[in-house]
């Protein structure tokens, strides 16, 4: 039987390349890993623009959902990404057997995540030209300016944050994790939301970009939330 599969869906301004540090401390763990890139965003951003919203994102992996092998798969979303995972998670019950957002927003059906969040649509409606928001200065994410990352961010459609989600994270029927990077104040209610509807959470001290910063620490946090018990 083929390992376990891990679907990682990145944030606003990344790209699939962002998890090239975590895929190799996940595999060392026995996880399969695949991490594809949202339209207009990475090695896609030709592909995309301002009319690219959460539901375009959501289709794309559905698609990589229909051409991946049958069998269960895992998904793990960081920061927007979480909102991304949630709703595919809603979408296909039948494979998604576990959910972990990794610092990002809890999903509420017919709630975008500007309602949930007023204090983002001003401000990046506020950062927006023609739609798009470029990326923040690096040390909002956690990351050192001289990090080569910082030269792969994009800017994000604006409407991805204002398209509203179909499922709510609650109604879902997979196993639900979040995954907390405690050096990054703003997702402490988040954690918190997560925790009083029965997840199981987990706290790492690190900043909102510990998927780049400190992989082996996530890579082995992630495997005792999917693993609870077991030696690492």
């Amino acid at each position: 039987m083929p390992a376990p599969l891990i679907l990682l869906i990145h944030g606003s301004w990344l790209g699939g390349w962002c998890w090239r540090p975590l895929a190799g401390p996940l595999r060392t763990h026995g996880w399969r890993v695949a991490a594809p890139t949202l339209t207009g965003l990475g090695e896609r951003q030709h592909l995309g623009g301002a009319e690219t919203g959460l539901s375009a994102h959501v289709a794309d992996i559905l698609s990589v959902l229909d051409f991946t092998e049958p069998g269960p798969v895992i998904l793990a979303g960081h920061s927007y990404g979480g909102l991304v995972a949630a709703e595919v998670a809603g979408s296909r019950p039948e494979r998604v057997t576990d959910l972990i957002v990794m610092d990002g927003p809890i999903a509420a059906a017919g709630l975008s995540l500007f309602d949930q969040m007023p204090e983002l649509r001003a401000a990046f409606t506020a950062m927006a030209t023609d739609g798009m928001v470029p990326p923040p200065p690096p040390d909002f994410l956690g990351l050192d300016p001289a990090d080569p990352a910082v030269t792969n961010l994009r800017p994000m459609p604006l409407l991805t944050h204002a398209e509203p989600a179909r499922y709510g994270a609650d109604g879902l029927t997979c196993r639900r994790h979040y995954l907390r990077f405690v050096d990054f104040p703003p997702t402490a209610p988040l954690a918190a939301q997560a925790a009083r509807a029965g997840w199981s959470v987990a706290e790492l001290a690190v900043g909102h970009m510990g998927i780049t910063t400190h992989p082996d620490l996530v890579a082995d946090a992630m495997t005792r939330l999917l693993r609870p018990g077991e030696d690492q």
